[in-house]
């Protein structure tokens, strides 16, 4: 696989895809980052975190990159978007996944739902 990863391939290594428990915590599901987000797209919160990390690595898996971001020394940060379905209901969640180098494994950034 050529590095780094280029638009329109699938995420290197995605089934071994991690996250910082702090991301969800103070960011992605918290109230003053993409929790409100969170709540009124899908009706989930904090309780919820590995009902949606679940969600996050599948999408990971089958997902293409719409996005490449050299960081030079701090790697490479590709975005992926995906219709997600948590429960009954459905949206489309962008995500954004370093790779500290080219032998690392995808680590999830952030992610989002949209309406």
């Amino acid at each position: 696989m050529d590095w780094p990863p280029h638009l329109g391939e699938p995420l290197p290594r995605a089934s071994a895809c991690w996250y910082e428990p702090i991301k969800f915590e103070e960011w992605i599901l918290a109230p003053h980052g993409h929790g409100p987000e969170w709540r009124r797209v899908f009706g989930v919160g904090p309780k919820d975190r590995e009902r949606v990390w679940q969600a996050l690595a599948s999408a990971a898996n089958t997902s293409v990159i719409v996005e490449v971001r050299n960081l030079g020394r701090d790697g490479v940060a590709c975005g992926i978007r995906e219709r997600l379905k948590i429960g009954t209901r459905s949206a489309k969640v962008t995500m954004s996944w370093h790779y500290e180098d080219s032998s690392a494994p995808p680590r999830l950034v952030t992610a989002y739902p949209r309406p």
